[in-house]
């Protein structure tokens, strides 16, 4: 009998390691398929648009942004990132992942788009409510892995510097990762 017992025993932790092992997998082919979305194609021209509509470069700042007229790009993009922070929520991806390939664009884009976010959530709770937890969670694992040098305050040059860079984005190109430029 304590033989047959630690058999199951044994088989039940092979099973759950196979699990374990299937779903980060599953973990990493959604993350790599929403990489792929995001550098190249639609997302791509969204992302090079906004960062040129929000730049002024003879006065080297960026644009003041109408928090309920806001450029439809950034709409796109805030719906990306509101799948991105759903499936981070329903365990499709793992947070630290999302920090390590995000992370770096997500704390410049959500710096500026946080009174569209604001605006809209004064109207409707749900809207964009994925990209607010989702901007949680990264700052969470931000705050552990990096010292929360990602998530500190982001100036207007952080953002100018962000969106001058977004503005020459090109496919297949990485996303810069790591702490920013000052």
């Amino acid at each position: 009998l304590w033989y047959a017992n630690a058999q199951i025993k044994e088989s039940r932790n092979q099973a759950e390691a196979q699990i374990r092992e299937s779903r980060n997998q599953a973990q990493i082919q959604h993350l790599d398929e929403l990489l792929r979305r995001f550098e190249e194609g639609s997302l791509l021209e969204a992302r090079t648009k906004l960062a040129r509509l929000r730049v002024d470069e003879k006065h080297v700042t960026v644009l003041p942004l109408k928090p309920d007229d806001e450029p439809a790009e950034m709409d796109t993009l805030l719906n990306f990132f509101d799948y991105v922070g759903l499936l981070e929520k329903r365990g499709y991806l793992d947070k630290e992942d999302v920090w390590d390939q995000f992370g770096f664009y997500l704390f410049a884009f959500n710096a500026d788009a946080q009174p569209v976010i604001s605006e809209a959530q004064k109207h409707d709770e749900g809207t964009w409510a994925n990209v607010t937890s989702l901007m949680k969670d990264v700052k969470e694992v931000d705050d552990r892995n990096n010292r929360g040098k990602l998530s500190q305050e982001t100036t207007q040059d952080d953002l100018y510097e962000f969106y001058e860079g977004e503005a020459v984005a090109r496919a297949s190109q990485p996303i810069p990762q790591g702490k920013r430029k000052k």
